[in-house]
């Protein structure tokens, strides 16, 4: 099992990042808008894309086929038991450095957190040392109140897992039009 966090460069061969790149960056790609793509009360929401792979455990789009290798290699990587949850996300430039505030995907179970990041872009994945037991301003918890454990720098067929118990966040992209990743989570079983 991962200790706290792992990056893994080339995660994917070259031919089915390229695809899946080629396939996740198309005109034709169904996202989805949401008001406030964090999902975390705030009085600045932050706009953006997302489209569902896997929800509640199931599939739940066309795509979710093709892009079940990369998960799966996700999941063994893990040691998880279980793929929970598969999303894509996307936001686009704001003008503006900015953070989104800090959250935590799943609270109900122990879990493994995974970013899978998508074409050149920029926008760091922050992972702080505080996790869902300590105690900290709910419900959203802004980035300066937190210790930072990693800083990730977006590069294409990157891949960050992370114990999910820990706070996270992310940032929109500064220089590139947009920034898209695939968010996964996995259950662990207790040991």
């Amino acid at each position: 099992m991962i200790e706290e966090v792992l990056i893994v460069d080339d995660f994917l061969s070259s031919s089915y990042y390229k695809e899946v790149e080629t396939i996740m960056l198309s005109n034709e790609f169904p996202w989805y808008f949401q008001d406030n793509i964090t999902g975390i009360e705030t009085n600045n929401p932050r706009a953006g894309f997302n489209h569902h792979f896997i929800k509640d455990g199931a599939p739940s789009s066309e795509h979710t086929r093709f892009l079940l290798p990369l998960l799966l290699q996700i999941q063994d990587l893990s040691g998880a038991s279980t793929i929970l949850r598969a999303r894509g996300d996307m936001v686009v430039r704001t003008g503006e450095k900015a953070e989104y505030p800090a959250h935590i995907d799943i609270y109900e179970e122990p879990h493994m957190s995974a970013v899978f990041y998508i074409g050149d872009s920029d926008g760091d994945t922050i992972i702080y040392e505080e996790t869902q037991n300590d105690r900290v301003t709910l419900p959203r918890c802004p980035p300066d109140t937190l210790t930072e454990m990693e800083r990730t720098t977006f590069k294409p067929n990157r891949l960050v897992l992370f114990r999910g118990e820990h706070w996270h966040t992310g940032a929109p992209p500064l220089h590139s039009a947009r920034r898209v990743i695939i968010n996964s989570n996995y259950l662990m079983e207790e040991a």
